[in-house]
This record gives C-alpha cells, structure tokens and sequence, in this order.
C-alpha cells in the first residue's frame, strides 16, 4: 500500500482500534518503520471511546488511553483523535468525558514538567 501511494500522500494516521490493546507499540513500530522507507511520515488516530462496550461507546478508561498515548509516542510524529469533541470534551454530556479530559492535561503537564 505505501509503495503505490509513495509520493501521492505526506502523512498516513492509522486507528489504534485496528490492533490489539497491548500489541499497540509493536504495530505503531512496524507501520512507521515501512511508511517512513516510501516517505510518508506517520501519525496515530487514537480512540478516545471505548470499543469493549456493545453498541454505544462510552468515552474511554483513562488508563487505556495513557497506554495508547504511551504506546504509540515512540513511534509516531503526532497523535490526533477525530472523535475527541464527542468523547473527551469539558463540555460533554458524559461526566467521564469531562474527568478524562482533566486527566489527558494532567498527563500533559506531567510530561512538560
């Protein structure tokens, strides 16, 4: 796939969701280490909702996310969510999403300091 894209695309940003909880790091390692051999930097979309629920995805646990976010930095240039609106804002209806949002800043801070 990188091969035929080679070129034609910058950056690829593929979804945690689409491996396993703990193999995450190696499957981050692997897909930046082929990207980066045809030239395409490589992100991670991470899933701020949490998929073990039936139907309706409730925000995620705060530790699974410090576990993706841990897993994926060593390998990736930048991280981005496209459901963090509906799943880790202080205005959300979900008082989870509000307190995992208070818990990703304090992680950031942690990591400035």
């Amino acid at each position: 796939m990188f091969e035929r894209y080679a070129g034609l695309v910058d950056v690829c940003a593929f979804q945690d969701g689409t491996t396993d909880l703990l193999r995450a790091a190696d499957y981050y390692a692997a897909s930046t280490e082929v990207a980066t051999r045809f030239g395409i930097r490589s992100w991670a979309n991470v899933e701020t909702f949490d998929r073990d629920m039936p139907i309706k995805f409730p925000p995620t646990d705060w530790r699974k996310l410090a576990h993706k976010l841990d897993a994926v930095q060593p390998h990736v240039e930048k991280v981005i969510s496209f459901e963090l609106p509906h799943f880790m804002s202080p205005h959300s209806m979900w008082p989870s999403a509000v307190l995992l949002h208070r818990r990703y800043h304090e992680f950031l801070a942690g990591r400035r300091a």
